[in-house]
């Protein structure tokens, strides 16, 4: 995704140092292998920016690194606020083109003890990224601990 440039290079080893993937799902189609797949990520916020990012704040910087790469992923439009369990969260709903087929992803964002809690999904369809979505409705967070 860097596209040679190695800044971005830099930029990328040194975040992959500070990601935390904590869930990786395909889930089963009729036939065959699926091309949807729903993935929970930890990342530091030490890596991500000053601690006063948000939710918000951390999308609208993906979506224009992601512009300014010249990455397959496209954003459709700004990032959204959602509700989770009562929660504030923010989503950014994506394209990526691979030889020529479109696919549609979202990215959930939260900000949690130091962490930015990314949620992504991914599906050769709208409609199959949307089915994968409702699985946030099913998401607790548990309170502060003192």
């Amino acid at each position: 995704m860097s596209g040679g440039d190695p800044t971005i290079q830099d930029a990328q080893q040194a975040g992959a140092a500070h990601a935390y993937p904590l869930l990786f799902v395909v889930p089963p189609r009729d036939r065959g292998i699926s091309s949807r797949a729903i993935q929970i990520q930890a990342l530091d916020r030490q890596i991500t920016g000053p601690d006063s990012v948000s939710g918000k704040e951390f999308l609208e910087a993906a979506a224009r690194l992601y512009r300014q790469m010249h990455t397959p992923l496209q954003p459709t439009g700004p990032p959204t606020e959602v509700s989770v369990d009562d929660r504030k969260l923010w989503r950014l709903d994506m394209t990526m083109t691979v030889d020529n087929n479109v696919h549609y992803l979202s990215e959930i964002v939260t900000i949690q003890d130091g962490f930015v809690l990314l949620f992504a999904f991914a599906s050769p369809d709208q409609s199959g990224r949307d089915d994968l979505l409702q699985c946030m409705n099913s998401l607790q967070f548990f309170p502060k601990s003192k």
